[in-house]
């Protein structure tokens, strides 16, 4: 389990000498502050314990079976690829696995949402679990409140 850096970021300064200087109004020598920069922005990530810097990276994490990845690294800026312990790509939950999750979780009432375009609302509405329904453009659902 870690993290394993696969494109390491191309500078790890948290600013530009250009832009320092400019906001300062100072000619300072760009070789002397850039070193400034990097002597400050290492203490930061010291400090913080943890990059700042945009790189691409491959996290392993223990599977659990919970739907919820706690990553180590954030804020991500791309869309990540969960990959199963056989090294098949998970994209998307299908309706099926939805129905699935909802099964086993028991709530009193589910609605799918984020549904691709080619789904019929209607063949999809009647084919599902009495407390299921497929969310539509617009929809309303009051929190709390149970039918």
């Amino acid at each position: 389990m870690g993290v394993t850096v696969t494109t390491a970021a191309r500078s790890t300064r948290l600013a530009r000498a250009e832009n320092v200087q400019e906001d300062l109004g100072i000619s300072t020598d760009t070789a002397m502050l850039n070193r400034m920069i990097d002597e400050a922005s290492a203490a930061i990530v010291a400090y913080c314990h943890r990059p700042f810097a945009r790189e691409a990276y491959t996290e392993t994490l223990p599977g659990f079976g919970n739907i919820h990845l706690m990553l180590g690294r954030t804020p991500i800026v791309g869309t990540p690829t969960a990959v199963t312990r056989d090294s098949s790509a998970i994209t998307d939950f299908s309706v099926a696995d939805a129905v699935s999750w909802i099964e086993r979780m028991k709530p009193a009432r589910a609605i799918l949402t984020n549904m691709h375009a080619d789904l019929d609302y209607e063949v999809l509405r009647l084919s599902l679990p009495a407390n299921v329904e497929p969310a539509y453009d617009g929809m309303r659902v009051a929190a709390g409140a149970s039918e």
